[in-house]
């Protein structure tokens, strides 16, 4: 990279509207790419986010577009996310792999539910993804106009919040059906900072055992700044979702594995009187001799990288062959995931 692009910085300019680019060597004095000043980056509304791929080395966009027009309606949802990306090595070279949507409110969503933008991060082989959803409703008929837009979101509660989606390649999506709050606003009652709207950065940063989510929230809408302050949500690694036994003991068997040691790096927290053990399988799901469940150590206790092991401490020459399969058998217990 040129010394005097060692940063780069993404930005949308009002008038004419365009998505641009800026390097810079230091960080504080920045140049803006002429080229993306005449015809700009790439096609999208004004609250894109910007991101890394590094399973492709490119950059990603998620471009704020509207849902009109899917599947023949007229109006749409409102506002919806988008995807474009970079070509590899090259910042100023994008493509828009898809001309419409690719994160849309659904028959699952509420009537008074729009994606303002959906920040995108790479995490342990995949994306995750955070639409910022804002609970208000579209007008169905007609051209935008601030006004119709104003009369259409009457009754709606106009607030922002957070939820989930993930991905294998970008463009196909999914979503939990309880469309949960993955950051829920705050207390409206007591008129917390960010009771009214959460826009949250790109990608969270790892410190120690944790995410740290950082994320702008404000009492109101986002457009009256003297109400705007940052907040931080922490998740442990891993957190976004875990296999959960209660009382009744549950199991499971995960996918073949090469496993050559008897060991498991779990990421698992137990309640009182929990426990999560382990059975070693042959690909017929037949249990390794040395490795039941009653050879097992037993954990116990919270730890994002415990080290489950078996009282027989090697496998046996005729059993290294092959792929194994782990059955993971939890009670009182949070399995939130495991490295063979």
């Amino acid at each position: 990279v040129p010394a005097d692009q060692r940063y780069l910085l993404f930005g949308y300019m009002l008038r004419p509207p365009r998505h641009r680019v800026a390097f810079s060597s230091d960080g504080l004095r920045w140049n803006f790419n002429a080229e993306t000043a005449r015809k700009g980056l790439i096609p999208g509304g004004d609250a894109n986010t910007y991101g890394y791929d590094p399973y492709s080395q490119r950059y990603i966009a998620m471009r704020k577009t509207g849902s009109s027009g899917l599947a023949g309606r007229r109006g749409g949802r409102g506002r919806a996310v988008g995807i474009a990306w970079s070509k590899p090595g090259d910042v100023l070279d994008w493509t828009t792999p898809v001309a419409g949507p690719v994160l849309v409110p659904d028959d699952l969503d509420p009537d008074a539910t729009q994606f303002y933008n959906a920040p995108t991060f790479a995490y342990q082989g995949l994306f995750i993804s955070q639409p910022w959803v804002f609970h208000a409703r579209w007008f169905k008929e007609g051209r935008y106009t601030d006004q119709k837009m104003a009369e259409a979101e009457k009754g709606s509660p106009a607030t922002t919040d957070v939820q989930l989606a993930w991905s294998w390649d970008l463009i196909n999506w999914t979503r939990s059906p309880e469309r949960k709050p993955f950051i829920a606003l705050g207390n409206r009652e007591q008129n917390e900072f960010d009771c009214g709207s959460i826009h949250t950065a790109v990608a969270p940063v790892v410190v120690g055992d944790e995410l740290f989510f950082y994320y702008g929230g404000a009492r109101g809408r986002y457009i009256n700044p003297r109400h705007h302050a940052i907040g931080l949500a922490k998740l442990r690694l891993d957190g976004f979702c875990s296999l959960q036994a209660g009382a009744e003991e549950g199991w499971l068997i995960s996918r073949r594995e090469s496993l050559k040691q008897p060991v498991v790096t779990i990421n698992a927290r137990t309640g009182p009187q929990g426990t999560v053990i382990a059975e070693i399988l042959d690909q017929d799901n037949k249990v390794l001799k040395g490795f039941s469940r009653h050879e097992c150590i037993p954990f116990t206790g919270n730890s994002v990288a415990h080290i489950l092991r078996w009282r027989t401490k090697t496998l046996a020459s005729h059993q290294l062959d092959g792929d194994k399969k782990i059955r993971f058998i939890l009670k009182n217990a949070d399995l939130y995931s495991y490295i063979p």
